[in-house]
This record gives C-alpha cells, sequence and structure tokens, in this order.
C-alpha cells in the first residue's frame, strides 16, 4: 500500500511539474511574440 502511494505521489508530482513547466514555456512564448510584434508594429508606424 505504502508502495502505491509514493508512486501515485510521484506521478502526480511529475505531472503538475510538467504542466507547470508547459504553462511556464506557452507564456514565455506568448509575452515574447506579443514583445515582438509590438515592437515591429512601433517601429513601422513610426517614420
Amino acid at each position: 500500500l505504502t508502495l502505491t502511494l509514493t508512486l501515485t505521489l510521484t506521478l502526480t508530482l511529475t505531472l503538475t511539474l510538467t504542466l507547470t513547466l508547459t504553462l511556464t514555456l506557452t507564456l514565455t512564448l506568448t509575452l515574447t511574440l506579443t514583445l515582438t510584434l509590438t515592437l515591429t508594429l512601433s517601429s513601422t508606424s513610426s517614420p
């Protein structure tokens, strides 16, 4: 019983970590994209 519990806990932790990492990566990507877009737009609009 203890083994199954430890395994389940480890799995849940790994899953949570992976999810958090994926979320952080997606957020960073979105931010970078938005920044790049804003920069491109601002540089294009101003002569």
